[in-house]
This record gives structure tokens, sequence and C-alpha cells, in this order.
């Protein structure tokens, strides 16, 4: 009786290791598909929304004030009496030169030997010497050297133009009227066309000078044109609402100050929102988008712009969480847990479940075939679907079995069945 018992014990201790390896197995077989049990979807972390964006203070050079002189070589130079009289008339300077004959007696008329009118034109692209310069920029213009003489012992002469940017050694833009001595040439025409360019100051306050002169034979006449390294025209601010929502209007804050940080009102302004034309007022959709303002300074032309960018919003990610033990022809509840990029969970706006792709209610049947449970969403978050999946693998059949789902760490997970030994298990 003894052995008989002995036996049965072996037998009941063998049944126990083919048990416990079979269980052994089946836990290091869902530790190994555990990492593809969890099913996520979504994007990652967004940035925090920038809040606002400045463009940058402009400089330039500022034209502060300009100054006029004239002066000749001297009566007498070419042995008669004579005089000179300046032109200032606008972007022409100029001079008439008269000389007299010699009076050979106190009493006797004065009379003019010869005359020589000279006349430097600068016409500018935009009408006039700019007010405002800046580097990089190129502002054209033509100069134009007229001159005519008068008179019967007029022995020739000349009238010259120059302009000088203070930056070059000599005259960058430079035009001539020689009038000869055989007094056959009385009056003469020349141009050339040029460009004022100056290079950026170091320091604000920084002085430079153009200078546009008129040499009449030994008269000169000129013009200094003093400008100033100096904050320019204005800058924009561009803010975004605080706390903006996906799928509602916001409207930009914008301020707009001049040089000395006082509030002005832009000649004009535009709206754009990713580069389309746009009213004030937008509506955002949770993606990545631009906004834009672009704006005329008062008393410019030229267009400014400012933009501000939007990132997109925080998204969300699901994961599926089946149950812990599933039987084949019975119904089982899949939950879905929607989290936000810190984890916590949020409330979709929207769900939908599917079996095997065929949309289907919660709780589902299965059949102990392998299967597919999908879940979308509509992240609240965004505004944006997400999507997340789990296979289940087919159960092992046999005469009565059981089936584990899961079961680490309570994640969505795969099913796996364990064969069941029927009361009279050999």
């Amino acid at each position: 009786m003894s052995q008989l018992r002995c036996k049965h014990t072996r037998s009941r201790l063998r049944k126990v290791a083919r048990w416990g390896g079979r269980i052994l197995i089946t836990v290091f077989v869902l530790a190994g598909i555990f990492p593809a049990l969890l099913a996520r979807a979504g994007s990652p972390v967004a940035p925090p929304i920038s809040a606002s964006a400045q463009d940058e203070q402009s400089w330039a050079w500022k034209l502060t004030g300009s100054a006029q002189s004239d002066e000749w070589q001297g009566d007498n130079f070419h042995g008669l009496k004579s005089e000179y009289t300046p032109i200032y008339n606008g972007d022409s300077i100029g001079a008439t030169y008269t000389q007299y004959n010699i009076q050979f007696n106190a009493s006797a008329p004065r009379t003019i030997a010869s005359q020589l009118n000279g006349l430097c034109t600068w016409s500018w692209e935009n009408g006039a010497i700019p007010g405002e310069v800046i580097p990089g920029t190129s502002y054209p213009f033509t100069l134009a050297v007229d001159a005519s003489a008068t008179g019967d012992n007029f022995l020739g002469g000349t009238v010259n133009g120059h302009t000088n940017n203070g930056e070059s050694a000599g005259s960058f833009a430079f035009a001539q009227v020689y009038l000869d001595v055989n007094g056959q040439v009385r009056s003469g025409h020349q141009e050339t066309s040029s460009s004022l360019t100056l290079s950026p100051g170091q320091n604000e306050g920084e002085r430079r000078t153009v200078t546009t002169l008129c040499q009449v034979d030994i008269v000169t006449v000129k013009v200094e044109y003093d400008y100033q390294w100096s904050k320019t025209g204005c800058s924009a601010t561009l803010k975004l609402p605080e706390e903006m929502k996906p799928g509602q209007e916001f409207s930009p804050q914008v301020t707009v100050v001049d040089s000395q940080q006082r509030t002005v009102r832009p000649e004009s302004e535009s709206w754009f929102y990713n580069g389309a034309p746009s009213g004030s007022r937008m509506k955002w959709d949770g993606k990545a988008a631009t906004v834009e303002y672009e704006y005329v300074c008062p008393g410019e032309t030229a267009a400014r712009t400012t933009q501000v960018a939007i990132p997109p919003a925080p998204s969300c990610r699901a994961k599926i969480i089946l149950p812990d033990k599933m039987e084949p022809d019975k119904t089982f509840i899949a939950r879905a847990e929607v989290v936000d990029p810190d984890e916590k969970q949020v409330k979709p706006k929207s769900e939908t479940w599917y079996y095997n792709a065929v949309p289907s209610s919660n709780p589902m049947k299965w059949d102990g075939n392998a299967a597919t449970v999908e879940y979308e969403y509509v992240c609240p978050l965004d505004l944006q679907p997400g999507k997340a999946s789990v296979q289940i693998p087919p159960a092992e059949k046999g005469s009565g079995w059981l089936v584990v789902v899961g079961g680490l760490a309570g994640v969505a997970a795969a099913g796996l069945a364990l064969r069941k030994r029927g009361s009279s298990g050999g």
C-alpha cells in the first residue's frame, strides 16, 4: 500500500512540474510581447505658444539739416575786375561769374567783358535728396551741368558738378562742361547718373555729410547735407491672447511705436494667417500656424512686417486595456485611456470602437480566433483624430480551456490561452 501511495504521489508531482513549466513559459511569453501590447497614438509634446514677437528697431541716416556756402578765388583773378552771384534753387546750385572791361577813366561806363553762367542740378528719383538713407539701399539721381557764356572778351571757362558722400576720397558723381577759349562754343550740357549709398554707422548720433558742389570757373557753390545715425521709423509688437484653444477665434494684439517709444498709428496695415490675407479676427485649428502683420510707418511708403509663430496644440495619446481574463464565445469590455502630455487623463471629444475593422459596441464578443480591437477618438486638446489598436492572438483550443489576457501591470495586452486538463486528465 505504501508503495502504491508513493507512486501516486510521484505522479502528482510530475503533473505539478509540467503545469509549473507551462505557467513559467506563459509568463516569459507575456513578458516578451509586453512592449508591443501598449498601443499609443498622438504627436510629441508641443512647445508652449509664443506669446509675442517684436520686429527689430531699424536704423538709418536721418537728414537733420543743410548748410549753404560759396566762395571764389578773388577779384582780378584773371586780370579784370569781377564779381559773382551765387544761385541756390532747391536741388540746383550754381553762379553767374562776371568780368568787366578795363576802365581807363573813372567817368567811363563799366562794360561787361564776359559773363559765365553755370548751373548744376541733382534730379533725385523721389523728387529730392532723401530725408533718410538706409544702409544697403541705393538712391538714384542724375547730375546735370549746364553752362553758357556771353561777352566779346570771353576767353573760355569750365563748370564742374561734384557729389561727395563723406566716405570716399573724391567725388563719386562728376560732370563737366568746358567752353573753349576760341569762343566758338558758348553753351554746353553734360549729365551723369549715379546713386547715393551710405554704409552703416557704428554709434548712435554719429554724423555723415553729403556734399553737392558746383564750380563755375573760380566760384565754388556748395550745399552740405548733415545726416545723423539714428533709430528710425517705427516698430510693431505682436502679441497673442493667453490660453488660446483650438477651434476658437482670436484677435492678436499689436502695438506700434516710433523710435522714441511713442505709440503711433500706421499709415496702413494688413493681416495674414498662414500667408493668406485675413482680418484681424482669426480662427485657430490647433495646427502649427503663423500670424503676420504688415504695416507702413507714418511718413514712410515701404511696408514692414512682423510675425509670430503658433506651434501645434499639445496632443493626446491613447492605450487600450483588455480584461485580465478572456474566454472565447463570451463578451468582454475593452477600456481606453486617453492622456495628455503630462499623463493626465482627458475626455475625448468623441470615440468609436472597432472589432476586426467593423464598428462595434463595447462590450464585444470574442470567438477565440485572432482579432484586432481598434479605438478611434478626437483629442480635446488639438481636436485632431487619434487611433490605438491591440491584437488578440488565437486561443489554444482543447477540451475545456481558460484564456488569460494581460495580467502585467494592467496594460492593454494580447490574449494567451492555456489549455485546461479535464477531470479525467491523464
